[in-house]
């Protein structure tokens, strides 16, 4: 396999390494990942490695691991590639492993770490030649990490620096579809209603031409679902999260949607029991999901729902004995 020269009585494989260092990159491609794993791990023991190398091993290692769903395992040489790359000042392979580990860390609910990775991204953003293409996918991440937290405005500000970054590169009609789709999503939930309205027109006209685009369908039923529900157009705000909600093959998280949409309809219109199992299948496919925002919003407005029923219900306890007082009351005399 190596490549050897000798040297003062020793084999060494330093005129191999930076061969095998770039194998592991075709390795990656190839989705041969335990193999990248084990020529990670022989690299990283060898003596004499630079940074770089040491860096480019440590993260194909840490990417291998990841793609073998051992994503707590990764954290760890994810961790040293940032360290070794940093100190090789090869800036666009620190852009590359930020990336990555912004992506680990969040994969593992690190949200707080992932969030630094992604900010300091751009700490180095003057340096960068080929990672400058990464800063679309970055701005979206932030968006959706602040979203997650329930910054929403945060997550307004980079969903709208997102779709303006694709807009600009020229992104695709269905990748800006994606983009422009998170961006509706997050204004109506702010209440910006004008500018939701002025977008969807833009995603109907995608529709109109991509017909057969079950995934942004079913964002751009969701989106109109809730704005209906946000103009107090509540029964047509359930008819259109329910053609959601039926469609096949489309990701939990526009379930979720959908069924949040529902529930809130069903809230409103008095349709508890409605509102209840809708509330609950939100619930569901939000954790599949990984929406810890809309989970925490179903569950809340359940317990609220709880409450109000549990008030209702010792209302009518107090008029029944208030009652049998007064019946009480009236035997005695």
């Amino acid at each position: 396999m190596f490549a050897v020269s000798y040297n003062d009585g020793r084999y060494w494989v330093a005129e191999v390494i930076a061969v095998d260092v770039a194998a592991l990159a075709g390795l990656l491609a190839d989705r041969r990942y335990a193999e990248c794993r084990t020529l990670s791990e022989e690299l990283l023991r060898c003596d004499g490695l630079s940074a770089h190398a040491k860096a480019q091993a440590s993260v194909a290692l840490s990417r291998s691991l990841q793609a073998l769903g051992a994503g707590q395992e990764a954290l760890s040489p994810g961790e040293l590639a940032l360290h070794f790359g940093r100190e090789s000042m090869d800036y666009d392979l620190v852009g590359s492993i930020l990336c990555h580990l912004s992506s680990l860390c969040l994969e593992n609910g690190l949200h707080k770490r992932g969030l630094t990775c992604l900010e300091d991204y751009f700490t180095f953003f003057h340096a960068y030649t080929e990672a400058r293409d990464l800063e679309g996918w970055v701005l979206s991440r932030i968006a959706h990490v602040h979203q997650l937290s329930g910054r929403s405005t945060k997550a307004l500000e980079y969903f709208a620096r997102s779709y303006r970054w694709h807009e600009d590169m020229g992104a695709g009609p269905q990748l800006l579809e994606q983009h422009r789709a998170d961006l509706i999503w997050q204004c109506l939930r702010l209440g910006h209603l004008d500018r939701a309205e002025a977008l969807l027109q833009l995603s109907r006209s995608y529709l109109e031409l991509a017909p057969n685009d079950i995934e942004a369908r079913a964002r751009y039923l969701n989106s109109a679902a809730y704005r209906e529900f946000m103009t107090g157009q509540h029964g047509t705000a359930l008819q259109l999260a329910a053609q959601v909600v039926h469609l096949r093959g489309v990701a939990p998280q526009h379930k979720a949607q959908g069924y949040l949409t529902l529930h809130l309809a069903a809230r409103s219109r008095g349709l508890s029991c409605e509102a209840v199992a809708a509330g609950m299948l939100a619930k569901i496919q939000a954790g599949l999901a990984h929406r810890t925002d809309l989970e925490s919003e179903v569950v809340r407005s359940l317990l609220q729902m709880q409450r109000g029923a549990s008030v209702s219900c010792l209302e009518e306890l107090a008029g029944s004995l208030a009652k049998l007082t007064e019946q009480a009351a009236g035997s005695s005399s």
